[in-house]
């Protein structure tokens, strides 16, 4: 099959949410005042451009399309009892071909060729506080970057190839943090061309532009093709700020003193999607707590578990929002500043622990937004009574808690919930 005519296929992938696609290896580096600081990288081609691996994209696009004899006629087959199926389509890296601009404030440390870093902390189950020393970075790229695509299809005829593109067209999700919203892919219909290869007589393989109708032809297919998706309930959560938000770029010292900076995307403050589920996931696991008639666990996370206690013994958190091993029902599809509201400087004196009173000359400032609304699109798939209690708790005029300082009154945004019950 290596000498055999086939066609190859190239699109441009464009890349609608934050990307981390990374190794297990944490790496090292000094930041600008000699601390070292650990970092999750993300995975590169040798000349340093972001790459999607196509182990990745196979995996997303294979599983998605489920079981049954048109999968394995293009993903090939694992050897099982001796036997076993060569994959027609062949996937290669999908390799960044234009970066996303503007990223300068999404993070302290600079941003370079579409990547910045983000911050991470683990969060302790039981308290809900952040984990003493487990704050880390991870690389991400940024949405808004294309990536080139490349496939090559070891058949003549295109039409069954519409499903996989249909997929890529309506988009899909890779890398970590799916559940998050992170990773999600797109690939314009119209940016695809086809080229013929055959085995030329010395022995070089010959490339042609495929025949214009055969292409529109598939063009034509894939627009009246749908791909298979689970049903999802579809609802929008309104914030309103009632009053400071702020999540901290860095602290810097200028002529002004010592002052923390928001981070921004575009002009506008950023709100993070992990900072959503988590809020959600704590208010959902105090709402189940409430409603327990013992004492029980009601959210461990990162606790190892058997696949038979994955399949049968999960809570109610648990099954809604994930444990490791297992991927919740929920998923935060997306975040949409539609107000960042007014910037502004708001001075704070720093607080002695030991005495409870203001430390002499400890005086910073914080510029963050007064007032800022987003809108947050949820996905929820299956039934979930735990889901309709924490819609129902939003509706009591509850506020929901995000971002730097909620102690102080930093973050308070209240939450209107749009619910299309499908």
């Amino acid at each position: 099959m290596i000498f055999a005519r086939r066609i190859r296929i190239s699109g441009q992938i464009e890349l609608k949410s934050d990307l981390h696609v990374g190794g297990s290896d944490v790496q090292f580096d000094i930041d600008k005042d000699g601390e070292e600081r650990r970092f999750s990288a993300i995975i590169r081609q040798q000349d340093g451009k972001p790459i999607i691996p196509a182990s990745s994209l196979k995996g997303v696009l294979r599983s998605t399309l489920g079981k049954g004899a048109h999968r394995t006629e293009l993903f090939g087959e694992e050897h099982k009892d001796g036997s076993g199926r060569v994959a027609r389509l062949w996937l290669d890296h999908a390799v960044m071909s234009e970066a996303a601009a503007d990223l300068e404030d999404l993070s302290d440390h600079p941003a370079e060729g579409g990547v910045f870093r983000s911050k991470h902390v683990a969060i302790e189950p039981a308290t809900g506080a952040a984990a003493p020393n487990k704050l880390y970075d991870r690389e991400m790229v940024a949405a808004g970057a294309t990536f080139a695509f490349e496939a090559v299809w070891f058949e003549e005829k295109l039409d069954r190839l519409a499903p996989v593109f249909a997929l890529l067209r309506d988009g899909c999700q890779v890398g970590g943090g799916v559940a998050k919203g992170r990773g999600r892919i797109t690939l314009a219909p119209e940016t695809l061309e086809f080229f013929f290869v055959t085995p030329g007589k010395d022995g070089q393989l010959v490339e042609s532009a495929l025949d214009r109708g055969r292409v529109d032809n598939f063009l034509e297919l894939l627009a009246k093709t749908a791909c298979p998706r689970p049903t999802l309930r579809r609802v929008t959560l309104t914030l309103k700020g009632e009053g400071p938000y702020l999540s901290v770029r860095t602290s810097n010292t200028d002529e002004s003193g010592n002052e923390m900076q928001p981070l921004r995307r575009a002009g506008k403050p950023v709100l993070w999607s992990t900072s959503v589920a988590g809020a959600l996931r704590a208010r959902a696991r105090w709402l189940a707590a409430c409603k327990a008639t013992e004492r029980v666990s009601v959210d461990e996370p990162d606790r190892k578990r058997g696949m038979q206690e994955l399949r049968t013994q999960l809570t109610d958190t648990e099954r809604l929002f994930g444990v490791t091993g297992c991927r919740g029902a929920l998923r935060v599809a997306a975040i949409r500043c539609v107000d960042p509201g007014t910037e502004i400087r708001l001075s704070n004196n720093g607080i002695d622990r030991f005495t409870g009173a203001t430390r002499n000359t400890v005086l910073f400032g914080k510029r963050s937004y007064w007032k800022p609304d987003f809108e947050v699109d949820l996905e929820v798939e299956g039934e979930h009574a735990l889901f309709d209690s924490l819609l129902a708790d939003f509706g009591k005029d509850d506020i929901l808690e995000l971002g730097h300082g909620s102690s102080t009154g930093y973050g308070w945004f209240k939450v209107e919930v749009s619910d299309d019950g499908a």
